[in-house]
This record gives structure tokens, sequence and C-alpha cells, in this order.
């Protein structure tokens, strides 16, 4: 059979522990596609670049159309590099993508107009993104809720924030990083959603004269120019007392999501790296038992770094939550054997 843009349907029924297992396949050139409609999957296979389509043939000529308003999840397996303009754009019901680290562009509007989509996650290695492509609904507003998961100073983070689309770009583990700035005026970006209500303090430290800024991601004004952009910062600070290092403090508010940025002071500086370290505290402690050798109870915070000690008899037969670890209501001999065998 001579290749063509799309080849006829193949449908391979299987039997597997007593039912019918239907997929349906198709080939186009190097690229493979193929549907599982027992889990609504959508699969990309092969190398290469898939075709881009346009607004006006996107619909009938994908050749899984058909499929557009029943599947769920799209994975694009690797080997794939360019996920095409409008390949999967208005899929009513789509709300997975697993993409792979071969993919380095996605085309116009490759995720766009998905009502249920509401994550994707991006590596550096995506380097060109195209009008659309992800984070925007059947009515071309920005889907409410949606994140895109990617690396900071990522092509993926710089189109998220200049559509206003949510960024997850985390600090560490220990909300420490550390920014590599090559241009004048550049901020690195880091995400931070507030657990609880509380304070953030957000600092530099090394020899650099640095500058560091939050922002609302709900409120922030992108622009291109660093001195516009400023002015939606909620707080900003480029010294702590006469040093040159930066210490910046935001009330947050539960569930809000903010991004923490740093940058060389002046403009003058286009190169220097940057070492930075979040550190939240809750308005209201959450506490429980970290460590406990019969006697004191270690108490620390869920959601920041505060830590108390407790004595167990002060508590007793009283109510304490936190030596509440049996939760009747009041803390006894129960609680008493949990704690001391590390059940907390």
């Amino acid at each position: 059979m001579g290749k063509k843009k799309f080849v006829a349907l193949v449908v391979t029924a299987i039997f597997a522990v007593g039912s019918l297992f239907a997929f349906y396949a198709y080939a186009a050139d190097s690229v493979r596609y193929s549907y599982n409609p027992s889990n609504f999957t959508l699969t990309v296979s092969g190398n290469g670049k898939m075709t881009d389509f346009t607004e006006s043939n996107y619909s009938s000529s994908r050749a899984w159309f058909e499929y557009a308003d029943a599947t769920k999840n799209v994975v694009i397996n690797k080997g794939i590099e360019h996920i095409g303009s409008y390949s999967f754009a208005a899929f009513s019901e789509l709300e997975s993508v697993s993409l792979p680290d071969s993919v380095t562009s996605l085309g116009d509007m490759a995720f766009g107009a998905n009502d249920k989509l509401r994550e994707i996650t991006l590596g550096s290695n995506v380097t060109e993104i195209g009008s659309y492509a992800f984070g925007f609904d059947s009515n071309m507003d920005n889907t409410s809720g949606f994140v895109a998961h990617c690396p900071q100073k990522s092509a993926a983070q710089r189109f998220c924030l200049e559509n206003h689309i949510y960024f997850d770009s985390p600090l560490s583990a220990d909300n420490t990083a550390v920014a590599h700035i090559t241009e004048s005026h550049e901020q690195a970006l880091w995400s931070f959603v507030a657990p609880v209500d509380g304070i953030i303090t957000f600092s530099s430290s090394g020899s650099r004269d640095t500058y560091g800024l939050i922002y609302d991601a709900d409120n922030y004004v992108y622009s291109t120019s660093y001195s516009e952009m400023k002015k939606s910062a909620l707080a900003f600070n480029d010294d702590i007392g006469n040093d040159v290092n930066f210490k910046v403090s935001y009330h947050l508010s539960s569930g809000k999501r903010y991004y923490l940025s740093a940058k060389m002071r002046s403009g003058a500086e286009t190169s220097g790296d940057i070492a930075v370290k979040a550190v939240f505290s809750c308005d209201s402690h959450t506490l429980r038992p970290t460590a406990f050798d019969g006697e004191t109870a270690e108490l620390s915070c869920r959601y920041c770094e505060y830590t108390k000690q407790a004595e167990f008899m002060d508590y007793c037969n009283k109510s304490f939550a936190p030596l509440d670890v049996n939760n009747d209501g009041i803390v006894n001999a129960k609680d008493y054997a949990r704690l001391v065998h590390g059940k907390y």
C-alpha cells in the first residue's frame, strides 16, 4: 500500500479476561495515532513533528476528529517533537495531557479551547509556544483554575506570565533557590501558594546588589518594561538597612497564588546569580507532635517553621488537640501510649 497522509481505519479486537477491548489506529507518515475507547485515551506515537492545522480546517482534517468529544486523556509518546497547531483544540471532555521530554514546541491552539483541562506540565526543553496553545477555554478566556507546571525561567513560564495563566514554578523543598540572571532587568520568578493565612518573608543573600518583589498572581500587570510591571507589585525592597540584599514581607491569604521575584538592582548588571529564600509564618499555627521523650513533646506547625515544647502532664485530662493523637477529645493514657510508640 502506498504511503498516504491518513490510512484506513484499523479495528483490532482483543479478547482479555472475557471482555471485548476495542482499539482504533491511524498512521500518517512517521506519526501514528490511536484511540482507546475503554479509557477514552488518544495516543500519539512516532518521531518528528505533528501536522499543523489551521482554524479553517482543523475540525474535519484531524484524523481523530470523531473522538474530539469523547477523549479525556491525550498521551504523547517519546519521539514526538512538535505538537501541531489546533491538534487537540476544542476537545470538550479533555482532562489530562501527558507530554514527553522530546517535545520542544507547541503550535497555535495546540490545547486551546478545552474547558475541562485544568493543568499541563512542560519542561525547559519546550522552547517555542504558539498563540493560545493552552490555558484558554472555549470562549477564549483564561480557563478558570488552570495551572501550568513548569521550570523557573522557561518558555512556558514566560508564556504564562504574558497571558495571565497561573504557573507553578516553586522554590525547592526547603524554600530556597538560585536565580541565574542573564539580561538587564531580568526578573527571576517563583510561585507560592499560601497554605493558610500568614506572612511570607522573601530575602536574598550574597554580595550582589539585589531587588525583591511580591506579585499577586491574579492582579499583576505584565509589561516588557520592568518599571511598569513593578507598579503592580504588592511589595518590593532593595535593602536590609544599608545592605545589598533585599528582604521583603507581605501578608498572604489562604489558597491564593503569589509570585516571588528577584533581580539585580541595577539594569547595568546583566549577569550573575542571586540566592533567595522564603520563610512563611502562619497567623494561627496548626501543631502536631514530631517527637516525644516520655515527658516532653516537640510540637511543629504543619505549614511553617514554628515549633514549641509541651509537657504531657500539663495537658493530661484536658482538651488539647496537638496531644490528642487518639482523637477522642481529651488527652489521656491512650494518647500517651501512642506518643511513646511514635504513632503521631
